[in-house]
């Protein structure tokens, strides 16, 4: 059953500021630490974390509708990466998303099995960590 998102934040409010820690060669944002979205394997979104909705853009009414691997405007995911994670192996990569209405925000994602264990329909999870704008996609 996906969450209401009551708050009203925006994927500007969720991009890294100064208050930022480094990991290798990209910045990645402290401020949002576990971003979560759950899709169907056609890339339907089924489930999410309360803040995922700002990184997206959408209000908690369409976001069952919406294709995720659609919303990257570089570095998304192609079908068979999906059918990989589907079959247990963790993709991880560099992306640019772009929520509805707004700029691109870049992204490191995971693709994995979702831990919720859903039994009536097949999920995979999404984590998302945002990374510093100056860092390239």
């Amino acid at each position: 059953m996906p969450r209401l998102n009551s708050d009203k934040r925006t994927a500007r409010d969720i991009i890294p500021s100064r208050n930022c820690e480094r990991s290798g060669s990209a910045v990645l944002s402290t401020r949002v630490p576990n971003l979560w979205i759950d899709t169907d394997y056609a890339g339907f979104i089924v489930d999410w974390h309360p803040d995922a909705l700002s990184l997206i853009g959408y209000a908690a009414q369409n976001a069952p509708h919406l294709m995720l691997p659609l919303m990257f405007t570089s570095g998304g995911p192609v079908r068979a990466q999906i059918e990989r994670a589907r079959s247990g192996q963790i993709i991880e990569q560099d992306g640019v998303i772009r929520p509805h209405g707004g700029a691109g925000v870049p992204v490191r994602y995971r693709i994995e099995p979702s831990p919720t264990g859903y039994t009536s329909r097949a999920v995979v999870r999404w984590t998302f960590v945002v990374r510093d704008s100056a860092v390239s996609a």
